[in-house]
């Protein structure tokens, strides 16, 4: 027959080593989901870095081009005047116009570059949120002493 108290000592031991074994299984869980978090915001930040740059090239792409039209319809003005031997304040009236209208379009690409680097600050951060959240859905533990108090508390009341 076995001594009652090398019982009570194998629970206890068992407690601990299944304490142990639970503590390490959740540990490594958590670190598994936090890795693939992190995996996942680094391919979303890339992603949207790459549609960033694209964005951004459409923009000054198209900014260029709309300088381009203004300088040419101005020089096309210009032109056409001379030719015609207009002269003065009505020239100068056009050119202005055109020079006005080549600001206004150069403006509104600049604020929507603007717009665009908000936007794309706004998805930086909601991609570092979206990771932390996953981060902390699955936690991280440690060694309990109630648990093995208790069972050493169960050991010691089958002793009596």
């Amino acid at each position: 027959m076995c001594d009652p108290t090398m019982m009570a000592v194998g629970k206890v031991g068992v407690a601990v080593m299944a304490e142990n074994e639970r503590v390490n299984e959740q540990n490594l869980a958590s670190a598994k989901n936090s890795m693939a978090a992190r995996t996942a915001a680094t391919n979303e930040n890339m992603s949207t870095t790459q549609r960033y740059v694209q964005d951004q090239r459409s923009l000054i792409q198209a900014g260029m081009d709309s300088v381009l039209e203004g300088r040419a319809a101005e020089a096309l003005a210009y032109t056409s005047a001379i030719e015609n031997g207009v002269q003065g304040t009505s020239v100068n009236e056009v050119i202005m116009e055109k020079r006005a209208l080549e600001g206004r379009n150069k403006n509104r690409s600049q604020q929507e570059m603007d717009s665009l680097r908000t936007n794309t600050g706004i998805d930086f951060s909601n991609i570092d949120a979206k990771r932390q959240n996953r981060e902390n859905s699955v936690p991280r533990t440690k060694f309990s002493m109630a648990k093995i108090a208790g069972a050493a508390a169960d050991a010691a009341s089958d002793l009596m």
